[in-house]
């Protein structure tokens, strides 16, 4: 973990809470939490692998989020990785796990 105001951990802390309310929606387990392990530590794993494994995924609201919130978001994620992470990432990421916290957690009617 890093310290200071270019820390992700507790935005990717939320973003795993979020999506294990989705660990049914996966074709299987495995596939629910590799999809979480590789989206929020990029050592093995490239984009389009966790693209692939978004789409392992039943829940249509989750799949209407993809362009607009996820795929930000890990782009954000993968940053961090990079070491290329800036002041403003660290808001857009907040901002975008809120959406999809509101998004996936609110009844859908």
């Amino acid at each position: 973990l890093t310290c200071g105001y270019l820390d992700l951990s507790i935005v990717k802390f939320q973003f795993i809470n979020i999506l294990d309310v989705l660990c049914d929606d996966f074709e299987d387990y495995d596939s629910h939490s590799t999809f979480i392990s590789a989206a929020v530590d990029w050592h093995d794993h490239s984009f389009e692998t966790i693209k692939s494994y978004m789409k392992k995924n039943s829940n249509k609201h989750f799949n209407i989020l993809v362009d607009k919130i996820m795929l930000p978001l890990l782009k954000i994620f993968e940053a961090e990785f990079k070491k290329e992470l800036k002041k403003i990432d660290v808001s857009c990421a907040w901002v975008l796990v809120g959406l999809l916290r509101l998004h996936l957690l609110l009844p859908s009617s």
